[in-house]
Parts: C-alpha cells; sequence; structure tokens
C-alpha cells in the first residue's frame, strides 16, 4: 500500500481488520494504521555499559578461575621439611632408670632367650669423669650396678656388656659376647629461640623458598645432621644423605649453621647436655628415615 506516494512497510502490529458490507455480505478487509510509528528496538547507552560491564567481567572471573587451575595443576608445591632429635637407639628417663631392676628394664630389645648361662653382665660409667665398673652375674642388677647407674655423670653414655653362654643345640658352645650403650635423657629438650614455629619459619626462609621447583621428585629425600652443644651452639653440621645437585647441599648446610644459638637441653639439676638433630627435606616416607631414629621436639 502507498500512504502520500511513499512504500510503506507494516509490521504484524499495526495491521487492523475491517468488516466492509458487500452485496450483504460481510466482506474483511486489511488496512494499516499510518497514525501509529513503527517501533524500532532501542537500547539506551547505560544499559549497553552495563552489559559489556557483564560480560567483561565474566570473562575475567572465568579466566581467573582457569589460571587457578592451571596453576594447581602445573606448579608443584615447595618439598616437606622436618627438624626432629635424634635419639640413641636405646636410651631412657632418669625416672624410669630409678625404678629398673633387670637389663630389659633399661633396654627393650634386649632378649634374653639367646642366654644359656651367664658368664657376666659388666656396666661401666662415667664417675666425675673417670671409668668405673661393676659386675653382676645375670640380666638381673645388683644393688652396685644400681648405685652406679643413678651416679653416673649426667650426659655421659652407660655401656653394657654381656658374657655368656649361648642357648642352642651345638654340641660345643664358646663364649659369646653382646651389649649396647645408652644415655639419660635429658629433662627438657634443647629448643630454637622462639620454639617450633620460629624454626619452621627459619627453616622456610632460608632453604626451602630458595629451592628450585621439581628439585625433589618421588622418594627423594636430603638429610643434615646437627648438634646442639651444652651452651647452645650448633656444631657437627653433615650432610648425611646429600642429593646430586651440590647446591642444594651448600644451601642445607649454610641454613644449618647460620642458625641462632639455641637454648641448650638440661636436667633438672641446671647441667646442661648436647642434643643431635637431623633437617629432613623431601618424602617424609623415604625408607632411609628411620635409620635417623628421630623423635618429634
Amino acid at each position: 500500500k502507498h500512504t502520500k506516494g511513499h512504500l510503506f512497510q507494516p509490521s504484524f502490529e499495526h495491521v487492523k481488520s475491517l468488516y466492509l458490507p458487500s452485496n450483504n455480505n460481510m466482506r474483511k478487509v486489511s488496512y494499516v494504521n499510518v497514525r501509529q510509528p513503527l517501533r524500532q528496538p532501542f537500547i539506551s547507552i547505560s544499559k549497553l555499559m552495563k552489559r559489556i560491564l557483564s560480560i567483561k567481567f565474566l570473562l575475567l572471573a572465568f579466566g581467573t578461575l582457569a589460571l587457578l587451575a592451571f596453576s594447581q595443576d602445573t606448579l608443584s608445591p615447595p618439598p616437606d621439611f622436618e627438624v626432629n632429635r635424634m635419639r640413641p637407639f636405646v636410651s631412657i628417663n632418669a625416672a624410669d632408670l630409678a625404678e629398673a631392676k633387670t637389663l630389659l628394664d633399661i633396654n627393650p630389645r634386649y632378649d634374653a632367650d639367646w642366654v644359656k648361662t651367664y658368664e657376666y653382665v659388666q656396666i661401666e660409667t662415667m664417675q666425675k669423669g673417670v671409668a668405673t665398673t661393676a659386675k653382676g652375674s645375670s640380666d638381673e642388677l645388683t644393688a652396685e650396678q644400681l648405685q652406679q647407674l643413678m651416679s653416673a655423670d649426667l650426659g655421659s653414655p652407660i655401656t653394657v656388656k654381656v658374657s655368656y653362654m649361648p642357648e642352642n643345640n651345638l654340641s660345643h658352645n664358646d663364649l659369646q659376647e653382646m651389649g649396647f650403650s645408652f644415655e639419660v635423657e635429658p629433662d627438657v629438650n634443647a629448643q630454637f629461640p622462639g620454639g617450633k614455629d620460629k624454626l619452621q619459619t627459619y627453616v622456610t626462609k632460608t632453604a626451602i623458598e630458595k629451592i628450585p621447583e621439581g628439585t625433589y621428585k618421588g622418594y627423594d629425600m636430603s638429610a643434615v645432621t646437627f648438634k646442639v652443644d651444652e651452651n647452645g651452639f650448633v656444631t657437627e653440621v653433615e650432610a648425611v644423605e646429600p642429593l646430586q645437585d651440590s647446591a642444594i647441599e651448600t644451601l642445607l648446610i649454610d641454613a644449618v649453621c647460620n642458625m641462632p644459638a639455641w637454648e641448650p637441653a638440661r636436667f633438672k639439676s641446671g647441667k646442661t647436655v648436647a642434643q643431635s638433630f637431623a633437617l629432613t627435606v623431601g618424602n617424609q616416607e623415604n625408607c632411609k628415615i628411620p635409620l635417623l631414629n628421630t623423635r618429634d621436639l
């Protein structure tokens, strides 16, 4: 249809129906309401900007999540580490030693079933810096041996030597010897200034954070042992389980050597003694760690 010489393109909503009479019948025709302008889709600038910003926000959030997922999948965490006290394979505290009656009370690993008869049981201690011995004839401790144990110099090793005839089915046996050494544990262990948390922070900042990513793989582990002497100074630092990378070994040794002075281990009497420790880095389930005989701080 033409309106004032112009072609008008109506939309469905502008088309009206009209019924006109024709030969006594109603005839349906359609016409266009030319007075009603066509509605054009319109979005204000403010709404458009809001939509754009919403899209940008969604893209940014998606990108951040994707980056985090990528980082977790590709970046390995820093290696695990622990600093633990190294104990002698046989040790006993003063209270338990005072209650001891047999060798088994001192050393739970002692096996008397190996012995048919005893030749002697000798205990050697240090008394005011002088080595002294006391002998018995069985695994039961004599009064002299008990007295010697209780008066031994604090922090000094105590040695037990057993001479015996073995229990077996052989027709001829020779005297055999076995023995062990032990120490009386101090009442208070050596402590890093500020305690265990400060020690963890020190090792992390001076060593762990400087280890390149991927250095430790699988069951890789390195260990550095050291001793805190009776004055609290770190001594006898040694890499007992080094990696092939000598730079890592040097890094760990330097971190241990540069530790501040500790509070030394001490007995109730006030006497201070040395204690040994181990820094283990990497897989803490490595089969060699038990050989260090470590205990939690």
